[in-house]
């Protein structure tokens, strides 16, 4: 099971430095945009490359493509030759549906629910509908929040788009040598918990993040625990005393971000470097 980050319910900002019993910052929602799109990412190259014909280290039997339509299944997870970023461990299939407008445009629906790493899932399941182009030796994939189908439902996500940049390091098929980049926000993403006051009743009020956008998230084929570089800016952490946070990725490949600065009440994980998960329960 994952592990939550959960804030304690305390009161008394004083007494709360003296004990410790400071809310920890919950980074769910940064967590779930970073597994989506890594893994749209991670796909869509293969995707591309294996409707055309091409083969790779993850493409499995069965692709095929006819005209307009083009499906197939990938594989995900087949040792060394084929690892999904940030969790090197997971393995299943990845089965993949699409339309092509032109031989280097096409548009995706794909479905993750069978990956797993042991008896956990990718935090998101599957897209609904998935934009890709080819330009050379890169493809720019593109949705937003409705065509993304959670594992959970722990996140109240709207209003956001999202746009990743593919390096293929000129070997389209092969996932192992990509660059992604990444860029994209969103409005209103939250966390959904059970109020503290009455359990019985689901309180969408009581959100984490209410903006959060994402600037050059880097992700390196050369670190399995990424990312790498990027910046993060979330408003509105937490209800009990809404404010500002700023993440920045390092070079470390520990999987972990460093808080910059938060004006939140999880203001004491300034300056601290925190985990990042992407796999869901």
């Amino acid at each position: 099971m994952r592990l939550k980050r959960a804030a304690t319910v305390c009161t008394g900002t004083m007494l709360l430095a003296l004990t410790g019993c400071l809310p920890e910052l919950d980074l769910t929602p940064v967590e779930e945009a970073l597994g989506t799109a890594v893994t749209v990412g991670w796909v869509a190259d293969q995707a591309m490359a294996a409707a055309a014909g091409g083969t790779g280290p993850c493409v499995g039997a069965g692709v095929y493509c006819g005209d307009p339509d083009c499906r197939g299944e990938l594989s995900a997870g087949n040792g060394a030759d084929c690892v999904l970023p940030m969790s090197p461990a997971a393995e299943g299939t990845v089965g993949v549906q699409g339309s092509w407008v032109s031989a280097d445009n096409a548009v995706f629906a794909m479905d993750f629910a069978t990956i797993r790493n042991g008896e956990r899932r990718l935090v998101v399941i599957g897209m609904t509908r998935v934009a890709a182009q080819r330009e050379e030796d890169r493809i720019y994939v593109g949705y937003v929040g409705q065509d993304i189908k959670a594992s959970n439902l722990s996140s109240y996500v709207r209003q956001t788009a999202w746009v990743i940049e593919i390096d293929t390091s000129g070997t389209p098929a092969d996932p192992n040598d990509d660059t992604l980049l990444i860029y994209g926000g969103s409005e209103g993403a939250g966390i959904r918990r059970d109020n503290p006051i009455a359990p019985q009743v689901l309180d969408r009020v009581n959100t984490g993040i209410d903006l959060m956008a994402m600037i050059g998230v880097h992700v390196d084929p050369h670190c399995a625990l990424n990312p790498v570089s990027g910046h993060v800016i979330l408003d509105g952490v937490t209800l009990q005393q809404p404010g500002a946070t700023g993440l920045k990725f390092h070079d470390k490949c520990d999987g972990e971000v460093d808080v910059l600065v938060s004006a939140s009440a999880a203001f004491a994980s300034s300056g601290q470097s925190v985990p990042i998960d992407i796999m869901g329960d």
